[in-house]
């Protein structure tokens, strides 16, 4: 899963693609927990709302707090950024 950023918070992840159904289950990538249907093909997620349905495109997000949800592509592109690395550089003086 990739890290993003939502204001102060940091969430995991990661995008449904048709990839996800092409070989076999499960996969080590695959998140714990989720039932892949490859002839929707569709995630289904165990949210707190109850089990919301991830098609091609929507994004699986896990909250700071370990908590699932799902989001369309354009909610969730207006939502989060991508958390990049930073690389800091020491110098020893002496």
């Amino acid at each position: 899963m990739q890290r993003f950023r939502s204001g102060p918070h940091i969430v995991e992840a990661v995008q449904i693609t048709a990839r996800i159904f092409d070989a076999l289950h499960p996969r080590p990538k695959h998140i714990a927990g989720l039932v892949y249907d490859p002839t929707g093909p569709a995630i289904h997620v165990p949210t707190r709302e109850g089990v919301k349905v991830g098609k091609i495109g929507d994004w699986i997000v896990k909250g700071p707090h370990g908590q699932l949800e799902i989001f369309n592509p354009d909610l969730f592109a207006a939502t989060f950024e991508p958390v990049t690395a930073t690389v800091l550089r020491f110098e020893r003086r002496g």
